[in-house]
């Protein structure tokens, strides 16, 4: 068996061992600790839904779906938006998604300068 590892806030999370319904709630501090997310991983179909449980305020900067990125503001549960070839569709995956987007997030909160 592969022995699939994710660090996550410096802690090793090993996959081999890992329940395949293990979704739920990740905490998550940016690299330089500055910022705090809490998402929640739900499974959706065949895909993983990331969920946006608390996040930094966007303060100044513009908030809406599209810069930002989050798909469900309407209904008060906002979810990372993904490109649909590229959704997750296991926890790994997912929060790596998760990672990337809290640090996209950071920065532009920081800088103002948007993600691509």
């Amino acid at each position: 068996m592969h022995d699939l590892t994710f660090d996550w806030n410096g802690e090793t999370i090993r996959f081999s061992n890992w329940d395949n319904g293990a979704y739920g709630i990740f905490n998550y501090s940016t690299r330089d600790r500055a910022f705090d997310f809490v998402f929640d991983l739900q499974p959706l179909g065949r895909e993983v839904r990331i969920y946006i449980v608390n996040q930094p305020s966007y303060g100044s900067r513009a908030s809406d779906g599209h810069t930002t990125h989050r798909l469900g503001l309407d209904t008060g549960r906002p979810y990372i938006c993904i490109d649909q070839p590229l959704q997750p569709t296991n926890v790994p995956d997912a929060l790596s998604w998760a990672v990337y987007w809290a640090e996209k997030s950071a920065e532009y909160i920081r800088t103002g300068r948007p993600f691509n």
